[in-house]
């Protein structure tokens, strides 16, 4: 892998279990000091079971990072939340043809 390779912004960081409590107590607020920092140059897809909207997940976002002691600078924050997009995974079950998750 040549340098220039090791450069490139990646297309998407996909992060599965995204309303589970590992990312509300770790990952959320990872991610926003990244932000913070400059440095999360690409969207978000969290991917859950759970059937929530962009918006649901934005807000359990914030609370999340909150909950942590974390202090939130809007300014961040509002860059922060614009690169969360929800995907439930139940709604692409139907398009591969699997009627119901089942764990590995």
């Amino acid at each position: 892998m040549s340098a220039s390779d090791r450069a490139r912004a990646a297309d998407a960081l996909v992060i599965f279990g995204i309303t589970g409590d590992l990312a509300k107590v770790m990952t959320f607020r990872s991610l926003y000091r990244l932000e913070a920092r400059g440095l999360l140059t690409c969207p978000i897809v969290g991917v859950a079971v759970s059937d929530w909207s962009e918006d649901d997940l934005r807000s359990h976002a914030r609370s999340a990072i909150e909950n942590t002691g974390q202090a939130i600078d809007e300014s961040v924050f509002g860059r922060f939340r614009h690169c969360i997009q929800a995907s439930v995974l139940q709604r692409a079950f139907p398009l591969l043809g699997v009627k119901r998750a089942r764990a590995l």
